[in-house]
């Protein structure tokens, strides 16, 4: 079985962000991060969330540790000498790649030296393991993978299989398609802002959703899901 919702998500404010109308199919999961003090955006002048802009190992490093601490949390302060990318492109990801350090949540991405890769796009696959992290605390583990409820993710000894089915049975990241009556997850698709939004709205409960178990060979929608979804949440 599959996590989907049913109950009609509300957000508290207006639209926030000028790239983010209310016809945008995750409006309320974007608004719903931002009521919840999650993000500040992308841009200013107008204030800009980016919606379809992958998202960077950077940029999740915030969203898992406000996740995990709150949005009240603030990186430690320098000096920052563990990691040993090149920062120029962004020196604010460097206090939130410590961060993630110190709270145990990464062993980087490369060793000797070692790296986060904070300008790595996320995949699918990763996001999975950070929104269960957010949803369950650090320490979690999922069960063991099953191999049968994914159509593209058969293999069991694969490290990222069982955070993806315990992520698709959540109900924190929806498949990409179906195949031969399975979904699919697209391990290595990348995740937008707008899903990563979507995935920590879900983790943490924001609005407050229903969960409704329906059977897997039942939730088929395709990559157009994100509309979808809207017009479900909507009806």
């Amino acid at each position: 079985t599959a996590s989907t919702l049913t109950s009609s998500p509300t957000v508290s404010s207006g639209q926030i962000f000028a790239d983010v109308p209310p016809s945008y199919p995750l409006y309320d999961y974007i608004q719903a991060l931002y009521d919840a003090g999650y993000t500040a955006g992308c841009a200013t002048n107008p204030l800009r969330f980016c919606p379809d802009n992958t998202m960077t190992r950077a940029e999740s490093a915030v969203f898992m540790l406000r996740g995990v601490y709150g949005s009240g949390y603030v990186p430690p302060n320098p000096p920052y000498n563990t990691f040993a990318d090149d920062w120029s492109p962004g020196s604010w990801a460097e206090k939130w790649a410590e961060g993630m350090w110190k709270a145990g949540m990464t062993q980087g991405c490369a060793t000797n030296p070692l790296l986060f890769c904070p300008w790595n796009p996320l995949t699918r696959v990763e996001a999975a393991v950070f929104g269960l992290r957010i949803k369950y605390g650090t320490s979690y583990s999922p069960p063991a993978a099953t191999g049968t409820l994914l159509a593209d993710m058969t293999d069991t000894s694969y490290w990222g299989t069982n955070w993806a089915e315990q992520a698709y049975r959540d109900g924190l990241l929806l498949s990409c398609g179906a195949q031969s009556g399975k979904p699919l997850f697209c391990p290595n698709d990348l995740l937008t802002r707008a899903w990563g939004a979507y995935l920590i709205v879900q983790a943490k409960n924001l609005l407050g959703l229903t969960p409704t178990t329906i059977p897997t060979n039942t939730f088929t929608p395709t990559r157009t899901e994100a509309r979808r979804v809207w017009k479900e949440f909507r009806s």
